[in-house]
């Protein structure tokens, strides 16, 4: 699947430290019979898993879906982000190892090495994105305090 990465604005690093509205990010065209165009937002507070996903369907979208399976759309887009833990639309809903994006496929899912490992048996069932990990993904709690990316279409 081919993208084409659009910036529109660039986000300071303390956007998501104070808590501050993030301008949207980028629009992603998807090559192929039709145009699906996305802006992403950062939610304004650190949330639950849960929670941040609540705010991204108040905006109209959802959690990253399309942005965070294409690896190199992934890195551009949060390679402008701040280097903060966020959270992505991926999770085990069942609990039982069986992980899926919130659109139900489960492929492309780019794990950081030696993940998913429940660490510690922290009942880590949610997908967050990190500058640490290199964009990879990790297990971590849907409890914690994260900000969510909310992926929003625009047709």
């Amino acid at each position: 699947m081919l993208f084409k990465i659009t910036l529109l604005s660039l986000v300071t690093l303390n956007c998501v430290r104070a808590n501050a509205v993030c301008p949207p990010l980028y629009i992603i065209e998807k090559c192929n019979n039709e145009a699906i165009k996305y802006r992403y937002e950062l939610t304004p507070s650190l949330q639950s898993w849960s929670a941040s996903r609540r705010v991204c369907q108040n905006l109209g979208g959802d959690l990253i879906v399309v942005g965070a399976k294409d690896f190199a759309a992934r890195k551009k887009i949060f390679s402008e982000l701040p280097d903060v833990w966020i959270w992505i639309g991926l999770h085990d809903p069942h609990r039982d190892g069986s992980w899926e994006w919130l659109d139900g496929s489960q492929d492309n899912i780019h794990w950081a090495p030696n993940e998913p490992n429940n660490f510690k048996s922290y009942s880590e069932y949610c997908g967050e994105v990190d500058h640490t990990r290199l964009y990879k993904t990790n297990d971590y709690s849907c409890y914690a305090n994260l900000p969510g990316l909310c992926e929003i279409p625009m047709n």
